[in-house]
Order: structure tokens, then C-alpha cells, then sequence
């Protein structure tokens, strides 16, 4: 499980570089990755899940996925992940110049295609390594950080 101190030094190293890619308007893949882990951290969604939202399953109060065993999930949306969507999707729009069609990925990467879950694997590995956390986290982590933080909140799981 990644720790709050492990997120928040992960997350920190990546800003500033997200931040970059926002100004210069280059290495757009960078905000992906960005926004992806915060996301994952707030809403607790698998790999595969995040990699396959679409504009269209992104509603005012929460964001439709098919998990596993082909099963549809509701994931509510909090208020700082709704703002965070709200952020992203902006500049999404204004910043990468990509649509914000109902069929439309909400990440894609630098070929205009869906990340997929082993991209996504490897490039959450390279910011855990710059970030100089441990290195035996994974993608995984982000989710049982998720459930943990619901439950040391008083959220039951069952």
C-alpha cells in the first residue's frame, strides 16, 4: 500500500512537469499521467478501468466503468475529484487540443490512442522511481490506498 507521505512526495515530484507540459505545451503525456494518479488515488479505479473512461461515462456525481467480470460499476464522484475532472477536462480541451466527444478517451497518449494498462504500469514505475519512493509499489497501491482511506474513515467495504 503506498502510504499519504509516499503519494503526496509522488505527486509532487510529478507537478512541477505536468505544470511544464501545460506551459510549453509539450510532453502532453506528462499531464495524463498526472491527473491519471490523482484520480486513481481519489476514486480507487483499477488499471484497466481508468484506461477505458470515456467522456461519456462521466456524469455530475459519478464516472461508470465495467470492471472485473465484465460488471458494470458506479464510482461516486467526491467534490475534489469532480474539481480535479473539471481541471483536467479543460485542459484537455484548451491546452492538448483533444476532444471531449461522448466516445472520446478521457487519456490518450502521444499517438491519439487509449493508454493501456501496461503503459500506464510503466510509466506510474518511472515516477515512483524519480520520486525516489519504494520501489516495490505499484499501480495497484493507488486503489489499496483508496480502500484504506475509507476505511480508517468509517466507510464500510462490504
Amino acid at each position: 500500500i503506498i502510504t499519504e507521505k509516499e503519494l503526496k512526495t509522488l505527486l509532487k515530484t510529478m507537478l512541477p512537469h505536468s505544470e511544464k507540459a501545460i506551459r510549453d505545451k509539450r510532453n502532453l503525456n506528462i499531464i495524463c499521467e498526472y491527473y491519471m494518479v490523482q484520480l486513481t488515488s481519489l476514486t480507487g479505479l483499477r488499471v484497466s478501468e481508468i484506461s477505458n473512461v470515456r467522456i461519456k461515462d462521466i456524469s455530475e456525481n459519478n464516472i461508470v466503468v465495467i470492471g472485473k467480470g465484465n460488471k458494470k460499476r458506479n464510482i461516486p464522484l467526491g467534490k475534489r475529484s469532480k474539481t480535479l475532472l473539471d481541471e483536467y477536462q479543460t485542459i484537455k480541451r484548451e491546452v492538448m487540443k483533444q476532444g471531449l466527444e461522448p466516445e472520446d478517451y478521457l487519456f490518450i497518449n502521444r499517438a491519439g490512442k487509449k493508454y493501456n494498462r501496461f503503459s500506464i504500469r510503466k510509466r506510474f514505475d518511472y515516477w515512483v522511481d524519480q520520486a525516489g519512493i519504494s520501489p516495490h509499489l505499484t499501480y495497484h497501491s493507488l486503489r489499496h490506498f483508496f480502500g484504506t482511506f475509507l476505511l480508517n474513515n468509517g466507510f464500510n467495504l462490504a
